[in-house]
């Protein structure tokens, strides 16, 4: 259990991924998530189920003191990583069974372990142009995770774009990817602002066909 609990940044960061899409099956009323998809802990590999559910809330410019009403996500994962060995799901299972109060505190928002929180990147449009006239592809929103497990709080900068499968053509899809905060940023988000994904970076990564999902978590109430 010793690597579940490494708490260090990676040396170098592979892009891990965090990958959320349209559930299909949710009914207006329901308490199905809004969104259903995975998160990877960076540098690890491991991959958590996740569900989320779509709020409004409001910011306020700063300037003009215009409001605006903007969209996020609050969703949670699973504490036993789908692609952990058999061993360390056990370990997992168990570690899950115990009472745990720990957060994260986050913009006022306390992150308890498997929480995730997604809002809008409002720094987006302050990105300045490059020296060739184009606009850097910043993040459309951030996300924070608890991941639990003895991680830090995981950042990612989020995409938003449209499915282009067969099955849920068109509906959206949250793509970005994960990176431990440097330390002091855990809450820091305008450093999202400045992220941009790799140049082999497809946002929509489901493979052809019919894709197989989990519904482990389609079922969660709120």
């Amino acid at each position: 259990m010793e690597q579940a609990r490494k708490t260090e940044m990676p040396a170098a960061q592979n892009p891990d991924k965090v990958h959320l899409r349209t559930n299909i099956r949710k009914q207006p009323g329901d308490k199905q998530p809004d969104m259903q998809g995975t998160l990877v802990v960076p540098g690890t590999g491991l991959s958590f189920e996740g569900a989320a559910w779509a709020f409004e809330y409001e910011t306020k410019d700063a300037n003009t003191g215009e409001l605006t009403i903007r969209v996020g996500f609050s969703g949670r994962t699973s504490l036993v990583a789908r692609n952990a060995d058999p061993r360390e799901q056990m370990k997992q299972m168990a570690a899950a069974g115990k009472p745990d109060t720990s957060a994260i505190s986050v913009n006022n928002i306390d992150l308890k372990p498997g929480q995730f929180v997604v809002f809008e990147n409002t720094f987006k449009d302050q990105a300045e142009k490059r020296p060739d006239g184009s606009t850097p592809n910043r993040p459309t929103h951030y996300l924070r995770w608890n991941p639990g497990n003895g991680y830090p709080v995981v950042a990612a900068g989020i995409w938003e774009s449209q499915s282009k499968q067969r099955y849920d053509y068109g509906k959206l899809v949250l793509g970005g990817f994960t990176q431990f905060p440097l330390p002091g940023k855990e809450t820091d988000m305008s450093a999202d602002a400045e992220m941009t994904p790799p140049a082999d970076a497809a946002m929509d990564t489901a493979g052809r066909g019919r894709k197989k999902r989990a519904d482990a978590e389609a079922s969660m109430d709120r």
